[in-house]
C-alpha cells in the first residue's frame, strides 16, 4: 500500500518538482510502501523507472521514483541522484533537531519566565514584609518613647540597648550616656548580685519574667527605689 509522507510533504514535493528539470526525467514521485510493495505506480510504455532508496527516519521502505524517458541523456546524473536520499535524510534530521532544540528552548524560556515572575512576587512580598516590620518597629519605638513609665531594653550581657526619655530623666543621664552603661552600673551595689542572679535565670530559660523592687543610683549619686517588671522578648 502506497502512502504519502505527511511531515515532509512540502519539501519532497519541492524536490520532485525540481527533478523534472533534470534532462531525461519526465516526472518524479516519492512514496513509502509496505514490504510487499503492492500498488507501485505504473510507468508508461516509453518510460524506464529508476528507484532510489530513501531511508528517512522512521520509514525504511521509502523510494524516490524517477520516470526516465531518455536513459542515455539521464545516465550522467544518476550517481548524484543516488546520493539524494542520504542528503535529504541529513537535511530532515537537522530540521528535526532544530525543532527539538526550539521546543527545549521554548520550554526553558517559559520556565525562566515563570521563575522570574515568582521571584518578582517573592521580592515584592519580602519588601512589603520589611516595610510592615519597619512600621511595626517604629510604632513600638514611639509607644516606648511616649510612655510616662521608664522603659528599657538590655542585651543578655545587661547592656542598655534602648532607654526612653522617662527612664533617662529618672536616672539623670542623657540617652547617649545611658546606652554605654549596663543595668549593673545604675543598680545599688547591694542589689547587684540579686539582679544578676535573676537575669541568669532568664537567660537559662528557668523563668520568663519577674517583678522586683530595688535601689538604683542616679547620676549625681542619689539613691532611688523603683518597682520593675522584667521579661524576655
Amino acid at each position: 500500500m502506497i502512502v504519502h509522507f505527511p511531515q515532509k510533504t512540502k519539501v519532497l514535493e519541492f524536490v520532485c518538482s525540481g527533478l523534472k528539470d533534470v534532462p531525461g526525467i519526465s516526472r518524479a514521485e516519492f512514496i513509502i510502501f509496505d514490504e510487499d510493495r503492492e500498488g507501485l505506480p505504473v510507468a508508461e510504455a516509453q518510460e524506464n523507472v529508476v528507484q532510489i532508496p530513501m531511508k528517512l527516519k522512521g520509514f525504511d521502505h521509502g523510494k524516490l521514483l524517477l520516470f526516465v524517458s531518455d536513459m542515455s541523456v539521464f545516465s550522467p546524473y544518476l550517481p548524484f541522484l543516488q546520493n539524494l536520499g542520504n542528503m535529504l535524510a541529513v537535511v530532515f534530521e537537522e530540521r528535526r533537531q532544530r525543532e527539538r532544540n526550539d521546543k527545549i528552548m521554548g520550554e526553558l524560556e517559559e520556565r525562566v519566565q515563570k521563575r522570574t515572575e515568582e521571584l518578582s512576587l517573592e521580592v515584592s512580598e519580602r519588601r512589603q514584609a520589611e516595610i510592615a516590620l519597619r512600621a511595626s518597629e517604629e510604632r513600638f519605638r514611639k509607644s516606648i518613647e511616649s510612655s510616662s513609665f521608664g522603659i528599657a531594653m538590655t542585651g543578655l550581657d545587661g547592656k542598655f540597648l534602648l532607654a526612653n526619655q522617662a527612664l533617662c530623666q529618672m536616672f539623670g543621664y542623657s540617652s547617649e550616656e545611658l546606652l554605654v552603661k549596663t543595668f549593673a552600673d545604675v543598680t545599688h551595689p547591694e542589689d547587684v548580685s540579686k539582679s544578676i542572679d535573676r537575669l541568669q535565670k532568664l537567660v537559662n530559660g528557668e523563668i520568663t519574667s519577674f517583678d522586683d523592687e530595688k535601689r538604683y543610683l542616679q547620676k549625681d549619686g542619689s539613691i532611688i527605689w523603683a518597682s520593675l517588671k522584667v521579661s524576655t522578648v
